[in-house]
């Protein structure tokens, strides 16, 4: 199993920053590549819900559905992608998400993102060794900024 973990100091609240990566219009307002996405059941975040998203991969409108395993509000959530994947031509087989926030001070956060994933096999090897990780990394170290210019500012980038 591969992991990758980014963090990121956020200069708000961490009600705020829990209401910004929970809130699916709050999300798209900082996803450059989310263009949809809905909870079954509607409402707050909780073990259970199902979180499904239409992400842009590849200049490709995807579905990529996960379901909260678990959830401790105000202080991290964890999802598992079900079904079929739009990563890495579909080659990667389990994908796991953890959203994590600490906060010493009032007004600063810190949001841990951690995504663990398998691709099986000596070509997985082979993809995660070249590419994966550090484009993976790139690209969600890239995003969770934007969502620390808008939880700062109330920008979007």
């Amino acid at each position: 199993m591969n992991r990758t973990q980014i963090r990121v100091e956020i200069e708000a609240p961490r009600e705020k920053v829990w209401q910004l990566i929970t809130e699916p219009k709050e999300m798209e307002m900082w996803s450059p590549t989310l263009r949809d996405l809905t909870y079954d059941p509607p409402g707050a975040i909780q073990v259970g819900t199902m979180r499904k998203a239409r992400v842009e991969s590849g200049g490709k409108i995807r579905e990529f559905n996960t379901q909260v395993t678990h959830c401790e509000p105000l202080d991290y959530f964890t999802e598992e992608a079900q079904g079929e994947n739009p990563f890495v031509m579909g080659k990667v087989k389990s994908v796991q998400l953890t959203y994590r926030l600490e906060s010493e001070e009032k007004d600063r956060t810190t949001f841990i993102f951690t995504v663990q994933y398998d691709i099986p096999g000596f070509l997985g090897r082979l993809i995660n060794k070249a590419i994966g990780e550090s484009m993976l990394r790139a690209a969600v170290k890239q995003n969770f900024e934007r969502l620390k210019t808008y939880a700062e500012t109330g920008r979007t980038v």
